[in-house]
Protein backbone atom coordinates (compact mmCIF):
# COMPACT_ATOMS: atom_id res chain seq x y z
CA UNK A 1 0.00 0.00 0.00
CA UNK A 2 2.51 2.47 0.76
CA UNK A 3 4.47 1.37 -2.42
CA UNK A 4 1.34 2.47 -4.38
CA UNK A 5 0.60 5.87 -2.37
CA UNK A 6 4.47 7.10 -3.41
CA UNK A 7 4.00 6.00 -7.47
CA UNK A 8 0.54 7.85 -7.22
CA UNK A 9 2.25 11.11 -5.68
CA UNK A 10 5.55 10.47 -7.84
CA UNK A 11 2.86 10.43 -11.02
CA UNK A 12 0.68 13.85 -9.55
CA UNK A 13 3.81 16.00 -10.38
CA UNK A 14 4.28 14.33 -13.96
CA UNK A 15 2.14 16.27 -17.06
CA UNK A 16 -0.85 15.73 -18.16
CA UNK A 17 0.25 14.74 -21.90
CA UNK A 18 2.96 12.24 -20.35
CA UNK A 19 0.31 10.43 -18.05
CA UNK A 20 -2.37 9.76 -21.01
CA UNK A 21 0.81 7.98 -23.02
CA UNK A 22 1.27 6.30 -20.04
CA UNK A 23 -2.26 5.05 -19.66
CA UNK A 24 -2.88 4.66 -23.50
CA UNK A 25 0.65 2.28 -23.61
CA UNK A 26 -0.90 -0.60 -21.36
CA UNK A 27 -4.83 0.22 -22.02
CA UNK A 28 -5.53 2.11 -25.43
CA UNK A 29 -9.17 1.41 -25.27
CA UNK A 30 -9.20 2.98 -21.55
CA UNK A 31 -11.48 0.31 -20.00
CA UNK A 32 -12.38 0.76 -16.49
CA UNK A 33 -9.90 -1.86 -14.86
CA UNK A 34 -11.76 -0.97 -11.29
CA UNK A 35 -14.86 -2.64 -12.79
CA UNK A 36 -15.52 -5.92 -10.32
CA UNK A 37 -12.71 -5.00 -8.24
CA UNK A 38 -15.06 -3.50 -4.96
CA UNK A 39 -17.84 -5.38 -2.67
CA UNK A 40 -20.56 -6.71 -4.91
CA UNK A 41 -23.63 -5.67 -3.71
Amino acid sequence: MAGAFARGKQLKRYRRKWKRNLIERQNLAWNDLAVGLGPRH
